[in-house]
């Protein structure tokens, strides 16, 4: 089953675009990271300093095997310093149960998530 992890950021009061810098220092170096399958930065509506990096991993396997690896466990990534300690936990795992597309759009092999529900009922239909 896909997982998605959210990592929570805030950029400090006198550095408004520090997370933004930091994710495009990050992103290079991550993107080829095994089990990945996507990542995307939000930024906090009505709020410049709130900041989440979304990452979509395979399952929650490949994401544990990457957390406890020496890419992660040795490396001091740029976003680091950003993490929001004012959240306990600064990140939170999600199961991805389902995804749907908007009304009138089709699903594609470009937007099925691989091992969600939907995706298996494309392939398995009742």
């Amino acid at each position: 089953m896909t997982a998605r992890l959210v990592v929570y950021h805030r950029a400090p009061t006198d550095d408004p675009l520090a997370v933004e810098r930091a994710y495009r220092l990050f992103l290079p170096g991550f993107r080829p990271t095994p089990g990945v399958l996507g990542i995307a930065l939000l930024r906090l509506a009505g709020d410049p300093y709130g900041y989440a990096v979304v990452t979509d991993w395979q399952d929650a396997d490949a994401y544990e095997s990457w957390r406890q690896g020496p890419a992660h466990q040795q490396r001091k990534t740029p976003l680091r310093p950003y993490q929001d300690q004012q959240r306990t936990p600064c990140y939170e795992l999600y199961e991805v149960l389902d995804t749907a597309p908007a009304p009138g759009r089709e699903r594609t092999a470009e937007t099925s998530v691989p091992g969600t529900v939907r995706d298996t009922d494309k392939e398995h239909p009742s």
